[in-house]
């Protein structure tokens, strides 16, 4: 299910540059598997759809969970066929990351960026696990590797003002690995975009509820702040944080919210029931 928000900047970046509105999407896609074939839910019945949905919205940034690279490829080609004309395009749509096994391995958590309106600055993928430049790797009880992608970005109409925007896809299984994937986060967060002002935005499938640990965690309003972890830099040095203190508003709260703002965004397809665990914050 794909979440939308529409929002506009924090008040001193507006009061900087002036009023600013950004539009964010987070869309797990689901992965190209046989089984969901054989139940007629297949990618080649649902690439079109897909595809549709970001064309409506037109986000400035969608972050994207379990896409392969076929669906990425897929997506991106549906969307230039959507774009209108050459000469005066509604969007141009580019794509960044890495899968989580390293290099064009496994499930992707890409950013999909309208080039017509923000350009890409620099960005990098990095694992959730105690060795996060470690390809492939993973943390305590997690099932799978797992990894956020993440790019600065600025804005075309307003060059001098960066935002950086984070996308992740939890582990499903792992409890303590989601909670520690949110302590990492956040301090990645605060050192990518530490003395440059620029408003973070987090998109992702978090495998969490409302309410849940990891997500309280993520917004610095858990009961074990001083749950300390150590973990490894680029350079194999070790760091120490219980994640630094980050202003992350839930969007459902904060931004104008596409629909109902308690809708479920994980249904198994059938639309209807189903509990809320992807976020934009």
């Amino acid at each position: 299910t794909a979440l939308v928000t529409f929002g506009d900047f924090p008040k001193q970046v507006s009061d900087t540059y002036g009023m600013v509105n950004i539009r964010i999407m987070s869309f797990n896609i689901r992965f190209d598997n046989d089984g969901d074939v054989r139940q007629g839910d297949g990618w080649a019945d649902r690439a079109e759809s897909v595809a549709a949905i970001i064309d409506k919205y037109m986000p400035d940034v969608v972050g994207i969970q379990e896409a392969l690279g076929n669906q990425i490829d897929d997506i991106w080609k549906r969307l230039h066929a959507l774009r209108g004309s050459d000469a005066n395009p509604k969007h141009q749509y580019e794509w960044f990351g890495e899968g989580r096994h390293g290099g064009e391995a496994g499930e992707y958590s890409p950013l999909l960026y309208n080039a017509a309106r923000i350009r890409k600055k620099d960005g990098a993928t990095f694992w959730l696990s105690l060795t996060p430049f470690v390809k492939n790797s993973k943390a305590f009880d997690a099932k799978l590797p797992r990894i956020c992608t993440w790019a600065r970005f600025s804005l075309i109409a307003e060059p001098r003002q960066d935002i950086c925007v984070f996308n992740t896809h939890y582990d499903h299984v792992g409890v303590k690995a989601q909670t520690f994937s949110s302590v990492l986060l956040r301090h990645a967060m605060f050192k990518i975009t530490q003395g440059t002002g620029a408003p973070v935005i987090l998109t992702g499938d978090l495998n969490c509820t409302p309410g849940s640990l990891p997500l309280e965690r993520l917004q610095a309003q858990g009961d074990d702040d001083k749950v300390v972890y150590e973990y490894q830099d680029e350079r194999g040095g070790p760091i120490r944080t219980s994640g630094p203190k980050l202003d992350l508003v839930n969007a459902r709260e904060a931004g104008e919210a596409v629909g109902k703002r308690d809708a479920p965004t994980f249904t198994g397809f059938n639309g209807e029931e189903g509990v809320v665990i992807d976020h934009i914050l």
